[in-house]
C-alpha cells in the first residue's frame, strides 16, 4: 500500500441497525447519521471534524437475500416510503466533501 502511495481519502462514521430473518437469513439494515472528514485521516483521534454526508432525516437501508425473499418481509418493504436506487456510503462522503472543501 505505502510502496504504491495508496493512502485513504475519507473516513465515514455512521449508526446501524441490523435485523435478520431466522428463515432465510435475510438482512435488513438501516444506516443512519451518516458523516465523513476527508480533513484529518487519523483514525482513532478523538477530535474529527465530521459533516453530514446525508440529509438527517434519510436512511439508508439495504436488504440482503440468498435465493427468496420472504413475503411478508416483501409486503413490509414494499410499504415503506422509500426510492429504490443504489446508493455508495462512499461515494457520498466523497461528493458531499467536495462542498466543504471549496
Amino acid at each position: 500500500m505505502n510502496r504504491l502511495c495508496y493512502r485513504p481519502k475519507t473516513i465515514i462514521e455512521y449508526q446501524r441497525q441490523a435485523f435478520i430473518a431466522k428463515e432465510n437469513r435475510i438482512r435488513i439494515t438501516l444506516d443512519h447519521h451518516i458523516v465523513s472528514t476527508g480533513s484529518r485521516l487519523d483514525l482513532f483521534a478523538p477530535d474529527l471534524n465530521f459533516y453530514p454526508v446525508l440529509d438527517p432525516f434519510n436512511v439508508v437501508q439495504e436488504v440482503k437475500y440468498n435465493g427468496f425473499l420472504l413475503s411478508y418481509i416483501k409486503s413490509a418493504v414494499s410499504q415503506a416510503n422509500c426510492s429504490e436506487l443504489s446508493v455508495s456510503k462512499y461515494c457520498l462522503a466523497r461528493s458531499a466533501g467536495l462542498k466543504f472543501r471549496m
